[in-house]
């Protein structure tokens, strides 16, 4: 039996253009901060999303409060109403970064979002519900996971990374 060899593809940075999604945006503020914090060079387009119809107007409010065209033929920053799993399918390797920050567990999202990222694409995940994978609710540890946690002094240290 043979085995291929992997060979990873090598990016050159210097002249890669990031597209940016942000599925569960509320305000927006993360990723107006990706807008206004990266050299504006690096931006292909970013995507700030949420299905709740007050999110996308507030969102609408803060980018215009930071003076940010948005929803134009020629903008590089686009709002949409439209819920995250659906956002994701819908754009197949598509974005270079995918920043998830649910209320809760984000294991939901995960196989859309590695649908919408290519080979190479970053998935930036936050976890709200830490005490439960610390061992504080090990029933609701079990229903959410299939696992049980252990309740350990080292537990922030285990899943930082």
């Amino acid at each position: 039996m043979k085995f291929a060899k992997f060979k990873p593809k090598k990016m050159n940075l210097t002249e890669k253009r990031f597209n940016i999604c942000e599925p569960l945006s509320a305000t927006g503020l993360r990723a107006i901060r990706y807008y206004l914090e990266l050299n504006n060079n690096k931006i292909g387009e970013i995507v700030a999303s949420d299905m709740d119809q007050k999110a996308e107007d507030m969102m609408q409010k803060n980018t215009k409060y930071n003076n940010i065209e948005t929803n134009t033929e020629n903008s590089r920053f686009k709002i949409h109403c439209s819920e995250a799993t659906r956002l994701l399918y819908s754009h197949p390797k598509h974005f270079d970064i995918i920043d998830l920050d649910p209320y809760g567990t984000a294991i939901p999202l995960l196989d859309s979002a590695i649908h919408a990222l290519p080979s190479g694409g970053f998935l930036c995940v936050t976890f709200t519900d830490m005490p439960v994978l610390c061992g504080n609710y090990q029933e609701t540890c079990y229903y959410k996971y299939s696992s049980i946690s252990a309740k350990k002094p080292y537990c922030h240290e285990v899943y930082r990374f």
